[in-house]
């Protein structure tokens, strides 16, 4: 995000060139869509505030969204907390045959290579970055995580609905 510039393992790319005090505003709304908390007006409007200020159109809103939301990446996540679960039960790295195939599917090398350096992390009992914020998991947090990722996932997927649609809140 604060490059400005997102690509995905398809090669997909969106680019916006904007002023730093407007990246941290576009993070800060891309972090709370991804929070589990519904979108207020207020997010809303301040999203549209940058999008009229660097004209960018439905299009390029859409192809940004696309490249935060997908229904594998759920899964993707999801499989990724099995596994430090397990990594956690079995006190070694425990790698799914369906994450595996996920971030073949999705990932960037570097990606692939952070998620296998958490799980490392997971089972020396290090804290990995969840959201900005150190975090140690255990079993008690991964389960929490597990039961809830498809309830956020599903929060996000409306937020961003709810971000596409200009007339949201009008």
């Amino acid at each position: 995000m604060p490059n400005g510039k997102y690509q995905t393992k398809q090669g997909n790319e969106v680019s916006l060139e904007m002023s730093e005090s407007d990246k941290s505003s576009l993070k800060t709304i891309i972090q709370s869509f991804l929070s589990g908390q519904e979108i207020d007006k207020e997010t809303h409007n301040a999203f549209y505030s940058i999008v009229d200020k660097y004209k960018m159109s439905q299009n390029d809103i859409d192809e940004m969204f696309s490249l935060f939301y997908n229904e594998d990446l759920s899964l993707l996540q999801k499989s990724f907390y099995e596994d430090a679960l397990k990594t956690i039960q079995n006190g070694q790295i425990s790698e799914s045959k369906i994450r595996l195939e996920l971030q073949e599917k999705y990932l960037n090398e570097s990606q692939k290579q952070r998620n296998s350096e958490y799980l490392r992390k997971v089972l020396a009992k290090e804290a990995i970055d969840i959201n900005g914020e150190p975090v140690i998991l255990d079993e008690e947090i991964c389960n929490t995580i597990i039961e809830n990722i498809e309830k956020i996932f599903s929060i996000g997927k409306q937020n961003i609905n709810t971000l596409k649609n200009r007339q949201a809140y009008k």
